[in-house]
């Protein structure tokens, strides 16, 4: 089934972005939910601890969603990542708060994240990942991935991969390219050129 969900994304992307090659050759692909619903579940996520661009990430997979609205700005002011006063998010109207820290490690990094429901006062998530250093960035996506399953029952593929197709018309000979990237488009790589 996941499968065959990325593989109708890749190609629902490649057909919405095929009319728009020609002014898009070879620039980095930028995918934006304008907004999501005006009732979506907000989510508080609280800069991780030693972090290495990750919170980030988990922020702008749960906005493109378009099923919360996330953010890492605008937080009550004793905002700690072990001290969650749910008092302190329910007066900001913040039903979800993400927590986390990341340490690293002789192999790479240990990535400690937390998933607090605030009305009902408990954790719903707490995990611990293990990851290389060069994954650190997937790690981002996989804590989206595990987060939005747990609100919304539905596996997450935000650390999935896309492919799309880039035509250079600038080139001589036309030149077609088939890149695969993240899912936010980000870390392209070209896995044909002709």
């Amino acid at each position: 089934m996941k499968t065959s969900r990325k593989h109708l994304l890749a190609l629902t992307l490649l057909t919405a972005l095929s009319p728009l090659a020609p002014t898009a050759a070879f620039a980095q692909l930028h995918l934006e939910i304008a907004k999501a619903p005006d009732q979506a579940p907000k989510i508080a996520i609280v800069p991780f601890n030693n972090d290495n661009g990750l919170y980030p990430i988990v922020e702008t997979d749960l906005n493109r969603s378009g099923r919360f609205t996330s953010s890492s700005k605008n937080l009550p002011a004793n905002a700690a990542i072990n001290q969650i006063q749910a008092s302190d998010w329910q007066a900001a109207g913040i039903p979800y708060v993400v927590t986390g820290q990341i340490k690293q490690t002789a192999d790479g990094f240990e990535v400690h994240y937390q998933l607090y429901d605030v009305q009902k006062q408990q954790y719903l998530l707490n995990e611990l990942l293990n990851v290389p250093a060069s994954r650190i960035r997937q790690a981002g996506h996989m804590v989206s991935d595990a987060i939005y399953q747990a609100l919304t029952g539905i596996p997450g593929d935000f650390s999935g991969r896309i492919a799309y197709v880039l035509r250079n018309p600038a080139t001589p000979a036309e030149r077609y390219t088939l890149q695969i990237a993240d899912t936010d488009g980000e870390q392209p790589k070209t896995v044909l050129s002709s």
